[in-house]
């Protein structure tokens, strides 16, 4: 998957539109759950949901922080001027799994920190 990444003026990494099955069940009890809700029904609970990723977040970043598996290339743009490809100056990012570095971290603490759908 395409990920824009970008760093904040602080140093910090910015990759938006991730997406993982595995690295959803970290932050949702029942990520499936939550896919089957309605648009506003999701929109209603963006505010909780920003809350739970804020925590799982600091929580992992507390105890060994992340591991972030992919890749990156710099890709090629045609040069009308030549008529040739030349390297872009932009490199795009491809991530496939971002996990807990530390594989010993509590998970029930994991679970604590989790979206839950309101009953």
């Amino acid at each position: 998957m395409d990920c824009p990444l970008s760093v904040e003026p602080s140093g910090t990494y910015v990759v938006e539109h991730f997406r993982s099955w595995r690295t959803s069940k970290m932050f949702f009890r029942d990520p499936l759950g939550f896919s089957q809700l309605t648009e506003k029904e999701q929109e209603n609970q963006q505010g909780a949901i920003r809350t739970v990723v804020e925590n799982v977040r600091n929580y992992v970043n507390a105890h060994g922080g992340w591991t972030i598996v992919g890749w990156f290339r710099q890709g090629e743009v045609s040069d009308e001027a030549t008529n040739e490809n030349v390297t872009s100056m932009n490199q795009i990012l491809h991530i496939s799994l971002l996990t807990p570095t530390n594989t010993t971290i509590d998970e029930n603490a994991l679970l604590d920190r989790q979206f839950v759908l309101p009953a």
